[in-house]
């Protein structure tokens, strides 16, 4: 509250960049912001958030779900705070909150088989690259969930969060023109018991009542920024503002206050709808969300991804085996086209009047790192024996995932010696031309 006094934005918790407390921020335009603490969180608490916080600092922001659930420590998350980060926003980065709420216990699955794996010592081919190349990920198919409201949205912030962040009326008050309606509850709280009041707020509640001759009254509550008064609103008044009454709308209210034992009421005399003067608020000012640009990921020095796909898989001889089409595979300059080169009507590759080709090799994570370690050095050091100037290229199948990978330290010269010292390492159909 003391941040809307002051015109400075407080933004949702963001698990991409929220540190454990509050932490100042820059909006998009420039703006200095407060960020909301993950560890503010209801139901989530300090050690959890810390935990991820630390994991982000050493392997760089979540860019995905995905990456998520395999980079963040997740030992002390269970679902109950997993539900109350994604109801606060925190992960609005990587879905609509109703599909993550409704794939929760999926994405907690996936964080823990990521676990299991680091802590068995489990590695996969990728892991022989170091951190040149990614292994690929299971992706979290996110379960079609109902679509939630702003409303909605409002209710989880009041509950987990004590406040409400986003899509709260009252922020216009903040943020728009001078207004000498009182917003605040601590400036009424110091008004003295009597006094002639003018409100500006939220309707939380209003129950319809009758007096004792019969006529309708009623009690409504108005919600200020920093609490909430209750307001009597007698049948004449009533009778004039009847449609004001409804949950959620803006309204101006002048009265009399009364304070009974710090239990304060205003009886109305007057109420209608709360127009800000002044121009239209921009949507920052409204209290809209920054736009935080993630940063680039690093690129590969020595390992070169060219291209990764879903495959569909089938068992041949014992391999999963599937064609990769040459036509969307992309060369180590970035462009599309069969790796830089072009076939000639022979099937031979050429650049120009220069005839090339590129050897590439199929090979499959079996989950076996020393046998896949085996294989890999057994394959280069083959490809290196016939010394030449073939580029070499690895087709690497990981989770019903295909990466392509340039070797720009290895090149080779392919030739039908080598080519049967490949097929008997590999097997049949592992190695070919591009």
């Amino acid at each position: 509250d003391e941040c809307y006094r002051l015109r400075i934005p407080v933004l949702r918790p963001d698990i991409t960049s929220s540190g454990v407390r509050f932490t100042v921020a820059t909006d998009s335009s420039g703006k200095r912001t407060i960020r909301f603490g993950l560890g503010a969180v209801k139901h989530v608490g300090s050690g959890a958030m810390e935990a991820v916080v630390r994991s982000r600092e050493e392997h760089g922001t979540f860019q995905s779900l995905e990456e998520f659930c395999r980079k963040a420590d997740l030992d002390s998350m269970n679902r109950r705070s997993l539900e109350s980060l994604v109801k606060v926003g925190a992960l609005d980065d990587f879905g609509p909150r109703g599909s993550l709420l409704a794939s929760v216990e999926r994405i907690l699955h996936v964080a823990q088989q990521e676990k299991r794996r680091k802590e068995s010592g489990q590695t996969n081919m990728f892991d022989l690259f170091g951190e040149y190349v990614e292994a690929p990920t299971n992706v979290v198919e996110l379960i079609q969930g109902d679509e939630t409201t702003s409303r909605e949205h409002s209710e989880w912030e009041r509950e987990l969060l004590g406040k409400r962040i986003s899509d709260n009326p009252l922020h216009t008050v903040a943020f728009g023109p001078k207004t000498t309606a009182i917003a605040f509850q601590d400036e009424l709280e110091e008004k003295p018991d009597g006094s002639n009041v003018g409100l500006v707020g939220q309707v939380a509640h209003a129950t319809s009542r009758r007096d004792r001759n019969g006529k309708p009254y009623l009690i409504a509550g108005l919600e200020l920024l920093g609490g909430k008064v209750e307001l009597f609103v007698w049948n004449n008044i009533y009778q004039e503002t009847s449609d004001l009454w409804v949950e959620g709308t803006l309204i101006t209210v002048e009265g009399k206050l009364r304070n009974n034992d710090g239990k304060l009421s205003v009886r109305a005399a007057k109420a209608g709808l709360f127009k800000p003067q002044g121009e239209e608020l921009s949507s920052h000012e409204a209290g809209a969300e920054a736009v935080v640009e993630p940063a680039p990921a690093a690129t590969a020095t020595t390992m070169e991804p060219v291209a990764e796909q879903d495959i569909p898989q089938v068992e041949t001889d014992g391999f999963e085996e599937t064609a990769l089409p040459e036509e969307v595979v992309l060369g180590s300059n970035g462009r599309n086209g069969s790796n830089g080169f072009s076939e000639n009507s022979n099937g031979n590759a050429a650049n120009g009047d220069e005839k090339r080709k590129a050897v590439l090799l199929n090979l499959t994570d079996t989950g076996n790192a020393s046998d896949d370690a085996y294989l890999l050095k057994s394959a280069m050091e083959l490809l290196l024996e016939y010394k030449g100037t073939d580029p070499v290229y690895l087709d690497i199948t990981s989770n019903s995932k295909r990466v392509r990978l340039e070797m720009p330290m290895v090149t080779t010269k392919f030739c039908p010696a080598l080519e049967g010292k490949l097929n008997a390492l590999l097997g049949p159909g592992r190695t070919r031309l591009i």
